[in-house]
């Protein structure tokens, strides 16, 4: 599984879920919701912890590319 953050490589994920959904509003289009679950093995860096207490703003909007190498 490879996982990157704004084009930054998150070393050793052992394990990562995705669900989307629209939460409780009326229209689904106009409140998409991405949830993630993440798990990784504890390294120095701090770009998922900044990106979780990022205040709400374009600090808190980052491009994620999540790729599985393998399907269960």
């Amino acid at each position: 599984m490879k996982l990157k953050i704004n084009g930054s490589d998150i070393a050793q994920v052992l394990r990562a879920t995705v669900k989307i959904g629209h939460g409780d509003s009326r229209d689904p289009l106009k409140v998409p919701v991405a949830e993630m679950t993440i798990v990784t093995r504890l390294t120095e860096s701090t770009l998922l912890s900044d990106w979780a207490k990022a205040k709400p703003g374009p600090d808190r909007f980052r491009r994620v590319d999540l790729t599985f190498w393998r399907v269960r």
